[in-house]
């Protein structure tokens, strides 16, 4: 299956539905910081867990390819692994593709995983500040808030949008194009769509290459100054919660908006106004 190469956001504003919880949010508002997810937390059990489906092994040229993959990156990444080990492995799988095959769909799957956990952090956001369902499964039922955040910055100026797919996408273990590089982390099922999801992507206490323009620390990312444009408070949030975050925005000293999520009477439908 191909894949459509990711797109950046020409958004201004993308947002980030969340609980009521005033400790977390007061790290927000307050000190700046945001908290970038371990993919190993999301929800979804596919999501960022690539499936790489070699091309047919018995060909000669496909075969050498893969190995020569497989080769290097044992050098590369398993230093406990000799120059002797390697070469006999190869000669083993090189006379066995229905085993190489298997080791591809299976162990180094799997290692992907758990390179992408290690290594990667995202912060999910969405292009609507008004989608009942996201409300619903992110925002406390409508108890908590949707943060704001504008894109002209270094934050969020290189937020991807997320590929819906109804088919599982397959990627090439060897290519090094720019889908097969960020594919597996933007593609969900279809069944997600609704979310109208954009990522920013960093890197857990390394230094960015290509994408990955930012890095947190401990999964947290100092905001800068005016990236954060409003808060915006679900239809049943509770008074207590509206000047709790009222006063933080005032300890702050940042220029935020409070605005407010209105149920429409006559309609399946919410408003966003001034609070």
């Amino acid at each position: 299956m191909n894949v459509t190469l990711p797109v950046h956001t020409n958004l201004k504003r993308l947002y980030h539905y969340q609980g009521s919880d005033i400790d977390r949010l007061r790290t927000i508002i307050c000190d700046r910081l945001l908290y970038f997810s371990n993919p190993a937390q999301f929800n979804d059990p596919w999501d960022c867990k690539p499936f790489f489906s070699p091309p047919d092994l018995s060909n000669s040229s496909a075969m050498e390819s893969h190995l020569i993959w497989y080769a290097e990156n044992t050098r590369r990444h398993r230093r406990d692994v000799s120059e002797e080990q390697i070469l006999k492995r190869l000669i083993e799988l090189r006379n066995s593709p229905l085993q190489f095959r298997a080791i591809i769909e299976n162990e180094i799957n799997t290692a992907m995983s758990t390179m992408i956990s290690d290594r990667f952090r995202i912060y999910c956001l969405s292009a609507l500040p008004d989608q009942e369902l996201m409300w619903a499964h992110y925002a406390s039922k409508h108890s908590g808030v949707c943060l704001e955040f504008a894109t002209e910055n270094e934050d969020f100026c290189g937020a991807i949008k997320v590929l819906y797919s109804s088919d599982l996408p397959f990627y090439d273990l060897i290519s090094d194009n720019e889908e097969n590089n960020i594919g597996p982390l933007i593609s969900k099922s279809a069944a997600w769509s609704y979310e109208e999801e954009y990522r920013a992507f960093a890197l857990e206490g390394l230094q960015p290459f290509k994408h990955m323009m930012l890095t947190t620390n401990n999964s947290h990312r100092k905001l800068l100054d005016g990236t954060l444009r409003a808060v915006i408070l679900g239809c049943l949030v509770n008074e207590s919660l509206v000047h709790s975050i009222r006063a933080l925005i005032e300890q702050s000293g940042q220029s935020i908006q409070l605005k407010r999520a209105i149920r429409i009477k006559n309609k399946y439908q919410l408003a966003i106004t001034d609070a």
